[in-house]
């Protein structure tokens, strides 16, 4: 009834796929052929109008603004209709704009079907209601009297509930003040605004939208109602903090490139420029923007420059030319400046990069052009690394200065080549094998290997080629840079070196810790040796000596011995550094011994164990002395965290099963937990005033180096529980 159609333009496809029923009415289509193509729609217009409404369309998409269109169309009865298009677009997840929702309006026959002085309906109403998208409109004192069916739907009101003041409800509570008094301050000013806010959802989770409203006025300027649209900018809220770090670093990159850059919109506007434009032409991004005016470019050349422009956004050529523009003291110098377009995937425009190259050396002398490409050689050639350039077939034909220096071999030297001639023996299968792959599929070459310098030394280099291809795809060169790392390398060793040193100290303050228990374990068979002597001495001096008696007595001194000696063997092997002696394990037998050798400060500080210990439990292949430093340092630490209970009894429980081709060891506290899991294995990482942070770090490496894992997770009532698992068949990484 009001002449209205509504329609959803795919930016993508360029044309419309949706039209409501008044749209195949008004543009005399029949609404069984659906929505037209683009070669369908194009015929409605005149060409200068087809082209002025896809200007009008990609603007609207570039800046998310809101269209408005007017123009005529022919009817395919011959008829000529004056229309009026508005339109908003829509931003997918990306915050990119996928569609454009909007309605088309005959103005013509508006006034012919209501009259002189009518009163009018509301045009939009109905098309609101089907506009895909939360809309609503308010009284001219900012009462609601509409809202769409997909606000209702989102929010679960009911007309009733939202009407009037009502939709208030929906907003967060921390958003609400600040919501009504905008809305009171457009109501005022009868003018256009947007704000963003926490719109509750039907399920009660909320979610950010952008509101937006706008006054239809009268010819008096008086409000005759309010429109508005509710658009969700949740993913882009969550997205903006990430959007701004990315656009920072893309902004340093740009500043930072050696050479001035800007971009241009479609149509040629100056949109940005990097630092060194800036600061070339001494002036601001907006007094850049009339470069043509403002005496940037030579006049002499300003009107061959122009012309070449304006050509190349009409024929959306690349722009090449060479032109003298200004300093900011005042100095012309010549420029070759280069444009290439930025197309979207439907091969338009959407973007001009423009890059200004300084030949002012050029233009004045030859040699001074040589001096320039001696200079870039130069910055090859000190750049601190091999830099070196392949044919196709993998022959290399160029290395830099620092290359020549290295190898001590001139280029006609390395254009004879032999991977034996500078790759150490042992990396040269691995390194021409790497590198005829590379040759043959194209993949770019990475390989760690060692090269030998002019003095026979070799030294570790990180090496890395990339193909570079013509536009058929085929390799022109090849590209490649060789970093030493041999510092790298050696730090790394010695990093592990440091780290097997700190296992050695924590082996050996561990034994000092457990020195109380030692000589009490040690003080056991000695006492009964001397008892034993004792006793033996008596039956002897008997009369007749009890030579049974005495050789009874002896037997037990001798086994006391062999126990003391026993333990003697175990702290031996503690101290002593050796490479891991794989061995199989009773898991079971070395835990008990671990129980034994803590005993006395279990007993001091009166620590409760329980043992579950798996019958039939698997043995493991596994280093005998690495496994109980690891069991000695995790009991200890069980230990350690128990000793703040001073409201309940401190119970440590040991346990071993056997599960999924692994043996499991598992060691439980109810002390004083755990905060962060995660980082109780990373070295250096203590949560002890006096600690090092590398008993865990220690225990994680052996138990890895035994293919193993372990992991430490806090207890629902207290305390934390440390697992590690030992497969049943694995090697050992020295």
């Amino acid at each position: 009834m009001n002449q209205s159609g509504s329609w959803v333009w795919d930016v993508q496809r360029v044309a419309p796929v949706y039209w409501s029923a008044e749209m195949y009415r008004i543009h005399g289509r029949d609404c069984r052929m659906g929505p037209p193509s683009t070669d369908e729609y194009r015929t409605l217009f005149e060409s200068d109008i087809w082209a002025s409404w896809l200007a009008a369309i990609h603007e609207a998409v570039l800046y998310k603004t809101e269209l408005t269109f007017d123009c005529c169309v022919l009817r395919s009865n011959g008829l000529v209709r004056q229309l009026r298009t508005v339109g908003r677009p829509i931003t997918g997840a990306r915050d990119t704009v996928t569609e454009i929702i909007g309605s088309t309006t005959e103005i013509g026959d508006q006034a012919i079907v209501f009259g002189q002085g009518a009163t009018r309906p509301d045009p939009f109403r109905q098309v609101i209601d089907l506009i895909p998208a939360l809309t609503w409109t308010c009284q001219p004192e900012g009462r609601a009297d509409f809202f769409n069916r997909g606000w209702l739907e989102y929010t679960g009101f009911s007309e009733q509930e939202a009407f009037g003041w009502g939709w208030a409800a929906a907003f967060h509570p921390d958003d609400i003040s600040e919501v009504l008094a905008y809305w009171q301050t457009l109501v005022e000013s009868r003018k256009p605004g947007e704000i963003e806010a926490r719109l509750r959802r039907a399920d009660g989770d909320y979610r950010w939208f952008l509101f937006r409203a706008k006054p239809l006025l009268d010819t008096c300027g008086r409000v005759v109602k309010w429109y508005g649209t509710n658009t969700d900018i949740e993913d882009r809220k969550r997205a903006e903090e990430a959007l701004r770090e990315s656009e920072n670093n893309l902004r340093l990159i740009f500043d930072t490139i050696p050479a001035l850059v800007c971009t241009m919109t479609a149509r040629g506007v100056l949109e940005r420029v990097n630092r060194q434009i800036l600061d070339y032409f001494g002036k601001t991004l907006e007094e850049l923007r009339e470069w043509a005016f403002i005496g940037a470019v030579h006049e002499q050349d300003l009107d061959a420059v122009v012309a070449r422009w304006r050509h190349s956004v009409e024929t959306e050529q690349p722009y090449d030319i060479e032109h003298r523009i200004r300093r900011a003291d005042g100095v012309f110098q010549w420029f070759h400046v280069r444009g290439h377009p930025l197309r979207d995937t439907d091969g338009r425009v959407v973007r001009w990069y423009i890059l200004l190259t300084n030949v002012e050396d050029r233009k004045r002398a030859e040699e001074v052009v040589r001096a320039s490409e001696a200079y870039l050689r130069l910055i090859i050639d000190t750049i601190p690394a091999l830099v070196w350039r392949a044919d196709p077939l993998g022959e290399r034909d160029y290395l830099n200065a620092r290359g020549v220096n290295y190898t001590g071999k001139n280029l006609n030297e390395l254009l004879r080549f032999r991977w034996e001639d500078l790759v150490h023996p042992d990396d040269l299968e691995t390194a021409a094998k790497s590198w005829s792959v590379s040759v043959q599929t194209g993949v770019p070459y990475n390989v760690k290997l060692r090269l030998r310098d002019a003095g026979g030394s070799y030294r570790w280099f990180q090496v890395h080629g990339a193909p570079l291809r013509d536009e058929s795809g085929q390799i022109i060169h090849w590209f490649g840079l060789d970093i030493d790392i041999e510092d790298n390398c050696r730090i790394a060793e010695e990093l592990r070196q440091t780290q097997a040193r700190l296992s050695r100290a924590t082996q050996f303050a561990t034994v000092a810790e457990l020195s109380a228990s030692i000589a009490h374990e040690i003080n056991q068979p000695l006492a009964a040796m001397v008892a034993n002597g004792y006793a033996c001495q008596t039956w002897l001096s008997a009369e007749p000596p009890n030579i049974e008696r005495a050789r009874l007595t002896a037997e037990r001194m001798i086994r006391d011995a062999d126990s003391a000696a026993e333990v003697v063997r175990r702290i031996r092997a503690l101290f002593k550094q050796t490479a891991p002696l794989l061995v199989l394990l009773d898991m079971n037998e070395l835990m008990t011994a671990v129980l034994q050798l803590l005993a006395e400060e279990i007993r001091e500080v009166g620590v409760t164990v329980e043992t579950e210990l798996a019958s039939a439990l698997p043995m493991v292949e596994a280093d005998r002395i690495q496994m109980q430093q690891t069991l000695i340092n995790l009991t200890r630490n069980a230990i350690e965290a128990m000793a703040g209970n001073a409201d309940r009894p401190k119970l440590l429980s040991l346990a071993t099963r056997s599960a999924g081709g692994n043996v499991v060891i598992e060691i439980r506290d109810n002390g004083c937990g755990v905060v962060d899991p995660e980082c109780l294995f990373d070295p250096f990482f203590t949560t002890k005033e006096s600690g090092m942070g590398m008993g865990l770090s220690i225990c994680r490496s052996i138990v890895e180096s035994h293919g193993g894992q372990i992991w430490a997770t806090p207890n629902p009532d207290g305390g934390a529980t440390f697992r590690f698992t030992l497969p049943l068949q694995h090697s050992v990484i020295p």
